[in-house]
């Protein structure tokens, strides 16, 4: 994520390498890293293009054609390939540069090459490697190999504009398609959840955004690693409102993360704070650096009404009564910092017991914050005002805050995603799905 973030800003190809060294040398300091090319040389020979640690006696080893020794036994097989045990003999041409590793692992990188280069780490202890450290060399290699030709694909592009709005169109595509996948993520059709009733609305800023919102059964066994004796609660569900820390893939990246662990959560959880505190834990150990989520969760109990709530940096949920004109509720008695960046936080559990009539609002800080031409915010005042005239069913609530909203904005292009889920407490329990 670190590497992925600083290429974001990285608009020439030779930056790429610089980019990628730091990352390398943040993760493994003791270890080895070559880049080997075979294009335009003779059978067996091979040069080395890259070398971290770029000391100077790796940097005379750079260009130069070289022949036989263990990286040429590897490159003349083809294959990628482990070495648990690496022993050189004297007549290695790098010897005296890699006499102190004792395993390797070698992946060819399959990016404008023809024969394909190759991607060696080393390191100084033995059977440091496996096969999934082959693999993940293999496309960590392979994806730094990708970037830098879509970068120096680019820079040729600059100077043809036919060819430049190509790979526009090109980006313009990816960029659609990271869109589409994200809102497939949300839940449609909304499920049936027994004595509610659901609306939302979700707007990205981008077409690829930050926000998220998802309703989960907790009645049924989250994941298959769930042992086979383990019963969770009857009727019950989870609602979350989410919003990964900036706009566009980026922000939409995080967002599946954090879609991705809810999902995969191992046991029934014992309350929306556990929750957030799985997915504060699997954050901060992707290291999404300044990335952060915010997250509001709640479990809802059919059976008793019961509500129980945590907030992890996010705007509390707004509680209505309906047709009463009285000011809402903001459930704020627990709340602790977003997720991804302390992994010892403790996220507490509130609790409320809904009645008939009531409306619950959860919504993004895209709403609150969203301003007019002169800087003013719509704030929870605007969602007030919004509903003073609203029926309090789910949808009338939507759709109201939403228009009322527009107006605020007067045309002015909103900074942020903007997504709100209304959720009306039916005065008759309604029928399981």
């Amino acid at each position: 994520m670190r590497l992925v973030a600083s290429l974001a800003e990285v608009h020439r190809a030779d930056a790429v390498a610089e980019h990628f060294d730091a990352a390398w040398n943040y993760l493994y300091g003791d270890r080895a890293y070559l880049q080997i090319s075979t294009r335009r040389l003779t059978d067996g020979e091979f040069r080395v293009e890259r070398a971290l640690p770029a000391d100077l006696l790796f940097s005379r080893a750079t260009d130069s054609r070289l022949r036989g020794g263990i990286l040429g036994q590897i490159i003349t097989a083809g294959e990628p390939r482990c070495v648990d045990l690496l022993e050189m003999t004297a007549d290695d041409p790098l010897i005296s540069l890699l006499d102190r590793y004792r395993s390797a692992v070698a992946v060819p990188v399959f990016v404008e090459a023809e024969p394909p280069d190759w991607a060696v780490m080393l390191d100084p202890r033995p059977c440091a490697f496996d096969a999934a450290a082959m693999e993940e060399l293999l496309v960590r290699a392979n994806l730094l190999g990708l970037a830098t030709s879509k970068l120096r694909t680019a820079e040729r592009l600059a100077q043809a504009n036919s060819e430049l709005a190509e790979a526009i169109e090109w980006i313009d595509r990816e960029i659609s398609q990271i869109a589409k996948i994200q809102k497939s993520m949300l839940p449609d059709p909304m499920p049936t959840i027994p004595g509610l009733r659901l609306a939302w609305s979700y707007d990205t800023f981008d077409r690829a955004g930050g926000d998220l919102f998802d309703v989960l059964d907790l009645s049924q066994p989250p994941s298959m690693t769930v042992r086979a004796t383990q019963t969770c609660p009857s009727e019950r569900w989870a609602i979350v409102v989410a919003d990964a820390s900036g706009h566009g893939p980026a922000a939409a990246v995080v967002t599946a993360m954090f879609h991705a662990i809810l999902h995969t959560y191992p046991t029934c959880p014992a309350g929306p704070g556990v929750l957030l505190e799985h997915a504060n834990r699997h954050l901060c150990a992707k290291r999404i650096q300044q990335s952060f989520v915010t997250a509001l969760m709640v479990f809802y109990e059919p059976g008793t009404r019961r509500l129980t709530y945590a907030r992890a940096g996010h705007p509390p949920a707004l509680l209505k009564s309906f047709p009463q004109t009285a000011p809402g509720v903001l459930l704020d008695a627990v709340g602790e910092i977003p997720l991804g960046i302390d992994p010892r936080i403790k996220y507490h559990d509130g609790e409320v017991v809904l009645q008939p009539g009531q409306t619950l609002m959860l919504y993004t800080d895209g709403i609150t914050e969203a301003r007019t031409a002169q800087g003013q915010m719509f704030g929870i005042e605007g969602i007030e005002q919004s509903l003073s005239t609203c029926t309090g069913e789910a949808d009338c609530a939507v759709n109201h805050i939403v228009s009322a909203l527009r107006r605020h904005q007067m045309g002015v292009r909103p900074q942020d995603d903007q997504t709100v889920v209304a959720i009306k407490v039916a005065e008759i329990l309604q029928a399981g799905p």
